[in-house]
C-alpha cells in the first residue's frame, strides 16, 4: 500500500482537486478524483437542476453514462432513486440483479451493461443536489459506504462552488449539449402535439424505449425533423 493510499478519502480528494488545472473541466477533474478515491472503473456525475429534471454534467467511463441514458428512457433505477430518496442503492447489473427495475433490466441486458454501479446522492448541508454514480466490472470500492457518502458530499459542495455548472447555456460542448437537444426536442414535441412539456419528455421517452434507441437518439430524429408527432385526426360530430 503506498503512503497516499493511507489518507483519508476526503484528503486524497482535496489533494487530487488542488491539481486540477485553472483553464481545464472541473467537472471532469472533480469526476476523475472522486473515481480514483474511491478506487472505481468509472464515474460519472449528474445535477437535480429542478424537480424531476437531472442533468449530466461528467462521465469519465460509458457504462455509468449508458446506465443514466437509460434511466432517462425508463424514468427509473439507482440513480434516480438515490436523487429522490437520498440513499446509496447499489445495484449489479446482469442476471436479472435489476429486477427493482424491471424495464431498466430489460434495457441494460440489451446494451450489455454488467458489472456494479453505487448511486450515491450528493447531499452537502443534508439537500440533494445530485448523483455520483460509480461504477466497478468486477469488485467492491475500496472504501466502506460511509466514506463514499462523505466523499460524495464534499464532491457536490465542490460543485457548489462553481456557479458555470448550473448554467447550460456557458456549456456547449459534451452532456450539457446533449441535454440541450433533449430540452429542444421536448419543446418541439410540445408545440406539435400542443401538450405539456412533461407529457412530451414522456413521449419521447416511450418512442426510446419501444425502439431501443437513446433518449439522445430520439431528440436528434425530431430536431433534424427524421421524426414528427402529428396530433390524432378529429373526429366529425
Amino acid at each position: 500500500m503506498t503512503q497516499d493510499a493511507t489518507k483519508p478519502a476526503v484528503v486524497r480528494l482535496a489533494s487530487r482537486l488542488a491539481s486540477i488545472l485553472p483553464d481545464s473541466n472541473f467537472a471532469d477533474g472533480l469526476c476523475e478524483a472522486a473515481r480514483e478515491v474511491l478506487g472505481a472503473d468509472g464515474a460519472s456525475l449528474t445535477m437535480d437542476l429542478s424537480l424531476g429534471t437531472r442533468v449530466s454534467i461528467s462521465s469519465v467511463d460509458a457504462a455509468t453514462s449508458r446506465l443514466e441514458q437509460l434511466e432517462d428512457i425508463v424514468f427509473e433505477g439507482p440513480g434516480r432513486a438515490a436523487s429522490q430518496r437520498g440513499e446509496i442503492f447499489v445495484a449489479t447489473v446482469g442476471a436479472h440483479s435489476l429486477e427493482q427495475w424491471p424495464h431498466l433490466s430489460d434495457l441494460a441486458d440489451q446494451y450489455g451493461l454488467s458489472g456494479t454501479f453505487w448511486a450515491v446522492p450528493m447531499q452537502p448541508a443534508r439537500v440533494v443536489i445530485g448523483v455520483l454514480m460509480l461504477h466497478r466490472v468486477e469488485g467492491w470500492l475500496t472504501e466502506e459506504l460511509e466514506i463514499v457518502q462523505l466523499v460524495a458530499n464534499a464532491v457536490g459542495t465542490a460543485l457548489l462552488h462553481d456557479p458555470s455548472l448550473l448554467t447550460p447555456d456557458q456549456a456547449v460542448t459534451g452532456s450539457w449539449a446533449e441535454r440541450s437537444r433533449i430540452y429542444q426536442a421536448t419543446g418541439m414535441v410540445t408545440a406539435q402535439l400542443n401538450i405539456s412539456p412533461d407529457d412530451a419528455a414522456a413521449l419521447l421517452r416511450a418512442h426510446a424505449y419501444s425502439g431501443s434507441m437513446t433518449l439522445l437518439e430520439v431528440a436528434l430524429a425530431v430536431i433534424e425533423r427524421r421524426l414528427e408527432f402529428t396530433p390524432p385526426p378529429r373526429r366529425s360530430p
